[in-house]
């Protein structure tokens, strides 16, 4: 199955998928719900997340330099690839899936088990991408 590839002005190479935030149409005070947003999308917000969360478990930010990914430990350089450079590719489990796909994916730890079939089970590559087709159709009649 293949899914549609967002793309940026200058094509896919150069897309980044960033986390999404939102408002909910309903809510009853969107004016503080904006400033909320604005303010967690600011580089000092960032850097208390990324302090916060001693580098793990955060989005791949592309154009925020933190000393926390250096400074993870154990062992030191653990979040080596943090931020991304060079040539890491920005990836987000599940993406370029719908959203109710990818959740699943995600959640379900599906190329993690993958790579665990492959890696501590012996099984071919082609016998992961077989388990994750069947993984797949399942939660498209979900």
């Amino acid at each position: 199955m293949d899914f549609p590839r967002p793309q940026g002005a200058e094509g896919p190479a150069h897309f980044r998928p960033l986390p999404v935030l939102g408002i909910w149409n309903f809510s009853a005070n969107k004016p503080a719900a904006k400033s909320l947003l604005l303010y967690l999308s600011t580089k000092e917000a960032i850097g208390k997340l990324l302090e916060g969360g001693q580098g793990f478990d955060v989005p791949p930010f592309d154009r925020v330099d933190s000393p926390v990914w250096a400074e993870a430990e154990p062992p030191k350089g653990t979040l080596y690839n943090f931020p991304p450079r060079e040539d890491v590719i920005v990836s987000v489990a599940g993406h370029p899936a719908p959203a109710r796909i990818g959740v699943q994916i995600y959640s379900q730890g599906t190329m993690c088990k993958m790579i665990t079939q492959c890696t501590q089970q012996g099984k071919s590559i082609d016998a992961a991408i077989a388990f994750a087709e069947q993984e797949l159709e399942g939660y498209m009649r979900t």
